[in-house]
């Protein structure tokens, strides 16, 4: 089955290149930042259906299933307090 990733780039580089950022079999769909910069939501049927992860950017950490009865296309409030 085809997968889909997310990858970093810098945008303020014209030259930059995607930098792998979650690569596995799974999917993993709509990211987006915390409010922090420092992870990213994102939506994965890692588990076998539907939820919400979060991942440290500088890459320490294994990610974290934040959702358990189901989640898709996370989206932080301004401030970083309501997913």
């Amino acid at each position: 089955s085809e997968s889909s990733d997310l990858y970093l780039i810098d945008a303020s580089d014209p030259a930059a290149k995607p930098i792998p950022f979650l690569t596995s079999r799974a999917q993993e769909v709509l990211p987006w930042w915390s409010a922090d910069g420092k992870s990213i939501y994102y939506a994965s049927d890692e588990t076998g259906a539907w939820q919400i992860w979060k991942a440290s950017v500088d890459g320490k950490s294994a990610p974290v299933q934040i959702t358990r009865n189901g989640g898709f296309a996370p989206v932080l409030s301004p401030d970083g307090v309501w997913l």
